[in-house]
């Protein structure tokens, strides 16, 4: 498929075409993001956009710090139990890891599901007062326990992560990216987009509010809670649509 933002080549190729007004804005907008992160110092540590949000945050760990979470969670198509594992290499690296079990409930579908992903998250400019920004690549597979019940699918995206907050306020969160899926052999793909937003409404406690979406599917939304249960412990838990789908996850996360 052609590239979105290039778009088809024109029906008549063999003559000089002119770019659009659109087209010019297009790549100028993609070349001055990617001159901006090229360009940028790193500054304090920001705040992270943390579970039960599934938005993602312009943050990492930081050097030498991690988090380990353990969490059940219903997508729409899934329910089950997994863990995550998320350690920064570095003060603008952080590596991503994560293992799910889940039965699949969709629709005709009725199988018992291994995930595996990792992903790694890559944040030159992050500030605990203005703009974070930065870029998150990630890959999985979902593997049926019983190939009768289905075929592996794997999957890799792409996402510029946006993060907008001032000192001791909320947090603002814009992801775009892009996802290629195969499964049995069939490839897809999808341009995907989330808004989150992130309201601390005491000093152990947030609410969360979240919108996100791809193409060929309708808008999901997602309500959630985060609490400071110690210096180290989180609990969590939200609730809503995806797809049209009800979703949940609920879990605690242990930062180290």
């Amino acid at each position: 498929m052609p590239s979105p933002l290039l778009g088809a080549m024109p029906p008549n190729a063999g003559r000089p075409s002119i770019a659009s007004p659109a087209r010019i804005a297009a790549v100028g907008a993609l070349l001055a993001t990617l001159i901006l992160l090229a360009l940028c110092t790193l500054a304090a540590k920001a705040a992270h956009a943390e579970s039960p949000m599934v938005v993602d945050d312009a943050a990492t760990a930081g050097h030498g710090k991690g988090n380990l979470e353990a969490a059940g969670f219903d997508d729409g198509l899934h329910r089950g139990a997994g863990t995550t594992f998320a350690y920064g290499m570095s003060e603008t690296l952080e590596l991503q890891l994560a293992l799910a079990a889940s039965h699949a409930h969709s629709p005709g579908a009725n199988a018992r599901m291994g995930h595996g992903g990792a992903g790694l998250k890559w944040i030159p400019w992050q500030t605990s007062d203005g703009l974070s920004a930065g870029l998150l690549l990630q890959h999985y597979v979902l593997r049926p326990d019983d190939k009768a019940h289905g075929d592996h699918e794997r999957g890799s995206s792409a996402d510029l992560l946006f993060s907008w907050q001032r000192l001791q306020g909320p947090l603002l969160h814009l992801n775009l990216g892009h996802e290629w899926t195969r499964t049995a052999g069939e490839a897809e793909q999808a341009a995907r987009w989330g808004l989150g937003l992130d309201l601390p409404f005491s000093a152990s406690s947030s609410l969360t509010l979240e919108r996100f979406g791809q193409t060929h599917a309708l808008p999901g939304y997602q309500i959630g809670l985060r609490h400071l249960a110690s210096e180290a412990l989180k609990l969590y838990g939200a609730a809503g649509r995806n797809d049209g789908e009800p979703i949940w996850n609920l879990g605690l996360s242990w930062e180290f």
